[in-house]
Protein backbone atom coordinates (compact mmCIF):
# COMPACT_ATOMS: atom_id res chain seq x y z
CA UNK A 1 0.00 0.00 0.00
CA UNK A 2 1.37 3.53 -0.91
CA UNK A 3 0.61 6.61 1.91
CA UNK A 4 -1.26 9.27 -0.49
CA UNK A 5 -1.88 11.74 2.11
CA UNK A 6 -2.18 12.77 5.33
CA UNK A 7 -5.18 14.52 6.78
CA UNK A 8 -5.54 16.82 10.29
CA UNK A 9 -7.56 19.22 11.76
CA UNK A 10 -6.70 22.76 10.96
CA UNK A 11 -4.79 24.80 13.51
CA UNK A 12 -7.90 25.49 16.16
CA UNK A 13 -10.19 23.08 15.49
CA UNK A 14 -10.64 20.67 18.60
CA UNK A 15 -12.03 17.74 16.09
CA UNK A 16 -12.23 16.78 12.55
CA UNK A 17 -15.06 15.06 10.41
CA UNK A 18 -13.16 11.66 10.30
CA UNK A 19 -11.78 9.34 12.90
CA UNK A 20 -8.07 8.76 13.08
CA UNK A 21 -7.06 4.89 11.46
CA UNK A 22 -6.46 4.05 7.13
CA UNK A 23 -8.69 4.38 5.34
CA UNK A 24 -8.53 3.15 1.57
CA UNK A 25 -11.60 2.31 -1.21
CA UNK A 26 -13.55 -0.55 -1.58
CA UNK A 27 -10.69 -2.19 -3.96
CA UNK A 28 -8.67 -3.02 -1.36
CA UNK A 29 -11.62 -4.64 0.55
CA UNK A 30 -12.35 -7.09 -2.21
CA UNK A 31 -8.60 -7.63 -2.35
CA UNK A 32 -8.25 -8.53 0.77
CA UNK A 33 -11.26 -10.54 1.19
CA UNK A 34 -10.47 -12.49 -2.05
CA UNK A 35 -7.04 -13.36 -0.88
CA UNK A 36 -7.87 -14.47 2.31
CA UNK A 37 -10.96 -16.98 0.94
CA UNK A 38 -8.41 -18.50 -1.75
CA UNK A 39 -5.37 -18.71 0.62
CA UNK A 40 -4.06 -22.09 1.29
CA UNK A 41 -5.39 -22.44 4.94
CA UNK A 42 -8.65 -21.34 4.43
CA UNK A 43 -8.83 -24.30 1.20
CA UNK A 44 -7.27 -26.76 3.83
CA UNK A 45 -10.12 -26.22 5.68
CA UNK A 46 -12.97 -26.02 3.67
CA UNK A 47 -11.68 -29.46 1.61
CA UNK A 48 -11.64 -31.47 4.96
CA UNK A 49 -14.61 -29.84 5.84
CA UNK A 50 -13.01 -28.32 8.78
CA UNK A 51 -15.42 -25.28 10.22
CA UNK A 52 -13.87 -25.23 13.47
CA UNK A 53 -10.63 -26.65 14.48
CA UNK A 54 -7.78 -26.46 17.33
CA UNK A 55 -4.21 -25.13 16.89
CA UNK A 56 -1.36 -25.83 19.05
CA UNK A 57 1.11 -27.30 20.02
CA UNK A 58 0.97 -29.33 23.59
CA UNK A 59 3.78 -31.60 25.53
CA UNK A 60 2.34 -34.55 27.32
CA UNK A 61 4.03 -37.28 29.58
CA UNK A 62 5.60 -39.05 26.96
CA UNK A 63 6.90 -36.40 25.72
CA UNK A 64 5.43 -33.12 22.85
CA UNK A 65 2.78 -33.89 20.80
CA UNK A 66 1.15 -31.85 18.24
CA UNK A 67 -2.51 -31.57 17.40
CA UNK A 68 -3.91 -32.43 13.70
CA UNK A 69 -1.48 -31.98 10.94
CA UNK A 70 1.98 -29.49 10.64
CA UNK A 71 0.98 -26.06 8.77
CA UNK A 72 3.91 -24.35 7.39
CA UNK A 73 2.98 -20.80 5.79
CA UNK A 74 5.44 -17.70 4.39
CA UNK A 75 4.89 -14.28 4.96
CA UNK A 76 6.78 -10.95 3.55
CA UNK A 77 7.46 -8.33 5.70
CA UNK A 78 9.66 -5.56 4.93
CA UNK A 79 11.01 -6.99 1.88
CA UNK A 80 12.19 -10.25 3.79
CA UNK A 81 10.12 -13.85 3.92
CA UNK A 82 9.90 -15.03 7.45
CA UNK A 83 8.02 -18.83 7.91
CA UNK A 84 6.24 -20.34 10.55
CA UNK A 85 5.14 -23.09 11.45
CA UNK A 86 1.20 -24.10 12.48
CA UNK A 87 -0.55 -26.92 14.23
CA UNK A 88 -4.02 -27.60 12.42
CA UNK A 89 -6.74 -30.29 14.68
CA UNK A 90 -9.86 -30.87 14.91
CA UNK A 91 -12.07 -30.59 18.94
CA UNK A 92 -12.27 -34.29 18.93
CA UNK A 93 -8.74 -34.58 18.22
CA UNK A 94 -7.70 -32.27 21.73
CA UNK A 95 -10.75 -34.07 23.50
CA UNK A 96 -9.43 -37.23 23.58
CA UNK A 97 -5.59 -36.33 24.26
CA UNK A 98 -7.05 -34.09 27.16
CA UNK A 99 -9.23 -37.26 27.87
CA UNK A 100 -6.36 -39.73 28.10
CA UNK A 101 -3.23 -37.81 29.00
CA UNK A 102 -3.01 -37.72 32.90
CA UNK A 103 -0.19 -35.10 32.79
CA UNK A 104 -0.62 -32.64 29.97
CA UNK A 105 1.08 -28.82 29.45
CA UNK A 106 -0.22 -27.02 26.59
CA UNK A 107 2.36 -24.49 25.26
CA UNK A 108 0.49 -23.28 22.17
CA UNK A 109 -2.75 -23.09 21.91
CA UNK A 110 -5.47 -21.21 20.33
CA UNK A 111 -8.94 -21.71 18.58
CA UNK A 112 -9.39 -21.31 14.98
CA UNK A 113 -12.22 -21.20 12.43
CA UNK A 114 -12.99 -21.34 8.82
CA UNK A 115 -14.81 -18.05 9.53
CA UNK A 116 -11.92 -16.29 11.10
CA UNK A 117 -9.41 -17.34 8.38
CA UNK A 118 -11.30 -15.63 5.60
CA UNK A 119 -12.45 -19.06 4.14
CA UNK A 120 -16.11 -17.72 4.53
CA UNK A 121 -17.52 -15.45 2.21
CA UNK A 122 -21.18 -15.48 4.26
CA UNK A 123 -21.70 -12.05 5.56
CA UNK A 124 -22.16 -11.97 9.34
CA UNK A 125 -24.57 -9.42 9.38
CA UNK A 126 -26.13 -7.10 6.69
CA UNK A 127 -27.16 -3.34 6.99
CA UNK A 128 -30.19 -2.10 5.44
CA UNK A 129 -31.23 1.52 4.85
CA UNK A 130 -34.53 2.43 3.96
CA UNK A 131 -35.42 5.30 2.27
CA UNK A 132 -38.69 6.20 3.72
CA UNK A 133 -40.34 5.33 6.88
CA UNK A 134 -43.32 3.03 5.28
CA UNK A 135 -39.87 0.80 3.51
CA UNK A 136 -38.99 0.33 6.90
CA UNK A 137 -42.30 -0.61 8.39
CA UNK A 138 -42.91 -3.23 5.58
CA UNK A 139 -38.87 -4.38 5.66
CA UNK A 140 -39.98 -4.78 9.69
CA UNK A 141 -43.36 -6.56 9.26
CA UNK A 142 -41.64 -9.04 6.82
CA UNK A 143 -38.82 -9.73 8.96
CA UNK A 144 -41.03 -10.16 11.75
CA UNK A 145 -42.99 -12.65 9.52
CA UNK A 146 -39.67 -14.65 8.64
CA UNK A 147 -39.40 -15.11 12.86
CA UNK A 148 -42.79 -16.32 13.23
CA UNK A 149 -43.98 -19.93 13.51
CA UNK A 150 -46.26 -20.20 10.71
CA UNK A 151 -44.85 -21.36 6.93
CA UNK A 152 -43.81 -18.87 4.20
CA UNK A 153 -44.95 -19.15 0.47
CA UNK A 154 -41.74 -17.71 -1.35
CA UNK A 155 -43.00 -18.09 -5.30
CA UNK A 156 -44.00 -22.27 -5.38
CA UNK A 157 -41.64 -23.03 -2.57
CA UNK A 158 -42.69 -23.34 0.74
CA UNK A 159 -40.60 -22.76 4.12
CA UNK A 160 -41.47 -24.49 7.21
CA UNK A 161 -40.25 -23.16 10.91
CA UNK A 162 -37.50 -26.06 11.03
CA UNK A 163 -36.11 -25.04 7.29
CA UNK A 164 -35.89 -21.48 8.29
CA UNK A 165 -33.72 -19.71 10.87
CA UNK A 166 -34.68 -16.56 13.03
CA UNK A 167 -33.22 -13.22 11.74
CA UNK A 168 -32.10 -11.43 15.04
CA UNK A 169 -32.04 -7.54 13.66
CA UNK A 170 -31.52 -3.98 15.42
CA UNK A 171 -33.75 -1.52 14.42
CA UNK A 172 -31.27 1.67 15.62
CA UNK A 173 -33.64 3.95 13.83
CA UNK A 174 -36.81 3.04 16.30
CA UNK A 175 -34.68 3.01 19.03
CA UNK A 176 -34.12 6.36 18.57
CA UNK A 177 -37.29 7.12 17.93
CA UNK A 178 -38.56 5.73 20.34
CA UNK A 179 -36.52 7.27 22.56
CA UNK A 180 -37.42 10.67 21.37
CA UNK A 181 -40.97 10.14 21.77
CA UNK A 182 -40.57 9.07 25.53
CA UNK A 183 -39.08 12.36 25.86
CA UNK A 184 -41.71 14.24 23.55
CA UNK A 185 -44.18 12.06 25.30
CA UNK A 186 -42.79 13.79 29.10
CA UNK A 187 -42.56 17.11 28.27
CA UNK A 188 -45.95 16.83 26.33
CA UNK A 189 -47.04 15.48 29.30
CA UNK A 190 -46.48 18.24 31.54
CA UNK A 191 -46.90 20.59 29.66
CA UNK A 192 -50.44 19.70 29.19
CA UNK A 193 -50.89 19.58 32.68
CA UNK A 194 -49.43 23.10 33.27
CA UNK A 195 -51.98 24.18 30.49
CA UNK A 196 -54.57 22.51 32.47
CA UNK A 197 -53.94 24.39 35.45
CA UNK A 198 -53.61 27.40 34.01
CA UNK A 199 -57.44 26.66 32.41
CA UNK A 200 -58.69 26.15 35.67
CA UNK A 201 -57.33 28.98 36.91
CA UNK A 202 -58.34 31.84 34.32
CA UNK A 203 -61.76 29.88 33.90
CA UNK A 204 -62.32 30.56 37.63
CA UNK A 205 -60.65 34.16 37.25
CA UNK A 206 -63.65 34.76 34.27
CA UNK A 207 -66.30 33.65 37.05
CA UNK A 208 -65.24 36.13 39.27
CA UNK A 209 -64.79 38.99 36.67
CA UNK A 210 -68.16 38.12 35.67
CA UNK A 211 -69.87 38.25 39.19
CA UNK A 212 -67.99 41.46 39.99
CA UNK A 213 -69.94 42.86 36.87
CA UNK A 214 -73.15 41.39 38.60
CA UNK A 215 -72.60 42.95 41.97
CA UNK A 216 -71.65 46.51 40.19
CA UNK A 217 -74.77 46.56 37.83
CA UNK A 218 -77.62 45.03 40.33
CA UNK A 219 -79.43 48.10 39.61
CA UNK A 220 -79.31 47.69 35.62
CA UNK A 221 -80.67 44.40 36.19
CA UNK A 222 -83.72 45.96 38.85
CA UNK A 223 -84.35 48.62 35.91
CA UNK A 224 -84.24 45.53 32.99
CA UNK A 225 -86.59 43.22 34.90
CA UNK A 226 -89.05 46.25 35.42
CA UNK A 227 -89.47 47.00 32.09
CA UNK A 228 -90.48 43.11 31.47
CA UNK A 229 -87.37 41.78 30.95
CA UNK A 230 -87.04 38.16 31.85
CA UNK A 231 -84.43 36.07 33.79
CA UNK A 232 -83.71 33.88 30.88
CA UNK A 233 -82.52 37.77 29.68
CA UNK A 234 -80.79 38.87 32.12
CA UNK A 235 -78.73 35.54 32.40
CA UNK A 236 -78.49 35.83 28.65
CA UNK A 237 -77.02 39.24 28.88
CA UNK A 238 -74.15 37.84 31.17
CA UNK A 239 -73.34 35.01 29.22
CA UNK A 240 -73.14 36.58 25.32
CA UNK A 241 -70.66 38.74 27.66
CA UNK A 242 -68.82 36.00 28.61
CA UNK A 243 -68.79 34.80 25.49
CA UNK A 244 -67.28 37.67 24.19
CA UNK A 245 -64.87 37.36 26.17
CA UNK A 246 -63.40 34.51 25.32
CA UNK A 247 -63.98 35.07 21.77
CA UNK A 248 -61.70 37.97 21.90
CA UNK A 249 -59.09 35.95 24.22
CA UNK A 250 -58.72 33.63 21.91
CA UNK A 251 -58.38 35.92 18.49
CA UNK A 252 -55.46 37.91 20.35
CA UNK A 253 -54.44 34.24 21.56
CA UNK A 254 -54.04 33.05 18.31
CA UNK A 255 -52.18 35.64 16.96
CA UNK A 256 -49.64 35.70 19.41
CA UNK A 257 -49.25 32.36 18.68
CA UNK A 258 -48.98 33.18 15.14
CA UNK A 259 -45.81 35.39 15.80
CA UNK A 260 -44.10 33.39 17.80
CA UNK A 261 -44.61 30.05 15.47
CA UNK A 262 -42.66 32.66 12.81
CA UNK A 263 -40.50 33.77 14.57
CA UNK A 264 -39.44 30.40 15.48
CA UNK A 265 -39.26 29.36 12.32
CA UNK A 266 -37.07 32.00 10.97
CA UNK A 267 -34.75 31.16 13.92
CA UNK A 268 -34.78 27.22 12.78
CA UNK A 269 -34.61 27.88 9.10
CA UNK A 270 -37.44 25.38 8.66
CA UNK A 271 -41.26 25.13 9.63
CA UNK A 272 -41.12 23.39 13.14
CA UNK A 273 -44.50 24.90 14.37
CA UNK A 274 -47.33 26.05 12.19
CA UNK A 275 -50.60 26.70 12.84
CA UNK A 276 -53.92 25.01 10.51
CA UNK A 277 -57.07 26.53 9.75
CA UNK A 278 -58.43 23.44 12.18
CA UNK A 279 -56.26 24.44 15.07
CA UNK A 280 -57.14 27.65 15.07
CA UNK A 281 -60.96 27.05 14.76
CA UNK A 282 -60.55 24.69 17.10
CA UNK A 283 -58.73 26.89 19.82
CA UNK A 284 -61.03 29.94 19.51
CA UNK A 285 -63.83 27.58 19.86
CA UNK A 286 -62.41 26.12 23.11
CA UNK A 287 -61.72 29.57 24.47
CA UNK A 288 -65.64 31.10 24.12
CA UNK A 289 -66.84 27.58 25.64
CA UNK A 290 -64.70 27.89 28.40
CA UNK A 291 -65.80 31.28 29.03
CA UNK A 292 -69.52 30.91 28.54
CA UNK A 293 -68.89 27.97 31.45
CA UNK A 294 -67.16 30.47 33.66
CA UNK A 295 -70.05 32.84 33.33
CA UNK A 296 -73.02 29.90 33.90
CA UNK A 297 -73.16 30.73 37.62
CA UNK A 298 -72.80 34.48 37.92
CA UNK A 299 -75.24 34.74 35.19
CA UNK A 300 -77.73 32.65 37.37
CA UNK A 301 -77.19 34.42 40.00
CA UNK A 302 -78.16 37.72 38.41
CA UNK A 303 -81.04 36.21 36.65
CA UNK A 304 -82.52 35.63 40.10
CA UNK A 305 -82.09 39.06 41.59
CA UNK A 306 -85.62 40.54 42.89
CA UNK A 307 -86.38 43.40 40.98
CA UNK A 308 -87.77 45.69 43.38
CA UNK A 309 -84.35 44.99 45.45
CA UNK A 310 -82.23 45.33 42.91
CA UNK A 311 -84.09 48.61 42.16
CA UNK A 312 -83.22 50.12 45.92
CA UNK A 313 -79.45 49.17 45.68
CA UNK A 314 -76.48 51.65 44.68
Amino acid sequence: MTISCILRPKSGLSYGSLKTGLYYTSALTDKYLEDNFTSDIAEYMSTNNIEGIQSGKVTTEYGESDIGVTYTFTFNYDDTDYTQTGYLGSQNQLTALLSTQSSLNISSYYTLSNKNVGGVNIPSKISLYNRTFEEKSKLLSYLDKWNSDGDITIGDRVITKNDRENIKYTDNLSLIINMVSSMIDIVTTSLVAFSALALVVSTTMIAIITYVSVIERIKEIGVIRSLGGRKKDVARLFIAESSIIGLFSGVIGIIITGLLCLFINILAGMTMAMLTPIIIASMIATSVILTLISGLIPASLASKKDPVVALRSE
